[in-house]
C-alpha cells in the first residue's frame, strides 16, 4: 500500500511594488550594463546624477530617483 505524504503549500512573499520609474531604471541598468542610474519624473534614465538634475530642472515635477543593481 502506498503511503500518503502531506503536501504543504509554501506561501509566496508579496513582492514589493515597483514604480514605473523604478522599472525604467532597471531596464536602463540592464540595457547599458550600468551599476547605478538616476531617473527623472518623466522616465528618462541618466548615468550621471548631474545630467539627471539638469534635465529635472526643466520639468514640472523635479523628482529624481536612484536605481542601483
Amino acid at each position: 500500500m502506498a503511503q500518503k505524504t502531506k503536501e504543504t503549500k509554501t506561501q509566496e512573499k508579496p513582492k514589493a511594488s515597483v514604480s514605473v520609474l523604478e522599472k525604467a531604471g532597471i531596464a536602463a541598468l540592464e540595457l547599458n550594463g550600468l551599476q547605478k542610474v538616476w531617473v527623472t519624473s518623466d522616465g528618462q534614465a541618466f548615468a550621471l546624477e548631474s545630467d539627471a538634475r539638469n534635465h529635472a530642472a526643466n520639468l514640472k515635477d523635479s523628482q529624481i530617483i536612484t536605481v542601483t543593481k
